[in-house]
C-alpha cells in the first residue's frame, strides 16, 4: 500500500505545483520557447507517449535501414567480416539513411515538419540542437526525470 501511496504522490507532484503557502494547487502551466523562428510547445502526455515509442524503435529502424531484411545473427556476421568497399557502402547508407530517423523523431516531438527541419537554412544542424533542447526544457524533462527518482526511492522504502 504503501507503494502505491508513493507512486500517487509522487505522480501528483509530476501534473501539479503547490503554491508557496501550501494550501491550494495550480497545474503547471504550459510554456513554450521560440527557437530559428519556431514555436517550441509543451505537448501533451499521450504525445509523449507516442514519441517515447517512436524513440524506442529507433534502434530497429536504423537496422532495418542499414541491413534491410537481416535478423541480428545475420548482421553481426555481415559486420564481422566487412571490408573496405562494404565499410563504404554502410557509411554512405548510414549518412542517408540516420540523419533521416533522427529528423523524423525531432519533427514530431516539435511539431516542426522535417522538409523544414531539413530545408530552412535558417535552422541548420544548431539549429537542431538547439529545438531538441528546446523540447528537453519546454516539457521538463530533468524536472521529470529528477521526480520519477524520487518516486522510485520512495517505492524502495
Amino acid at each position: 500500500m504503501e507503494v502505491i501511496s508513493g507512486i500517487v504522490s509522487g505522480i501528483k507532484s509530476l501534473l501539479l505545483r503547490e503554491s508557496k503557502g501550501g494550501k491550494s494547487i495550480e497545474m503547471s502551466v504550459g510554456k513554450s520557447k521560440v527557437i530559428c523562428g519556431y514555436r517550441i510547445r509543451k505537448m501533451h502526455f499521450g504525445a509523449w507517449l507516442e514519441a517515447t515509442k517512436r524513440i524506442e524503435n529507433l534502434p530497429k529502424e536504423l537496422s532495418e535501414a542499414l541491413f534491410p531484411g537481416k535478423n541480428l545473427d545475420e548482421i553481426l556476421s555481415e559486420l564481422s567480416g566487412i571490408d573496405v568497399d562494404s565499410a563504404w557502402v554502410l557509411v554512405s547508407t548510414a549518412m542517408t539513411k540516420v540523419p533521416e530517423l533522427v529528423i523524423d523523431v525531432v519533427s514530431e516531438v516539435s511539431e516542426i515538419s522535417s522538409d523544414e527541419l531539413m530545408n530552412n537554412p535558417d535552422i541548420g544542424i544548431g539549429g537542431i540542437m538547439s529545438i531538441i533542447e528546446a523540447v528537453i526544457e519546454v516539457n521538463e524533462l530533468g524536472e521529470f526525470t529528477a521526480s520519477l527518482k524520487k518516486v522510485w526511492t520512495m517505492t524502495k522504502k
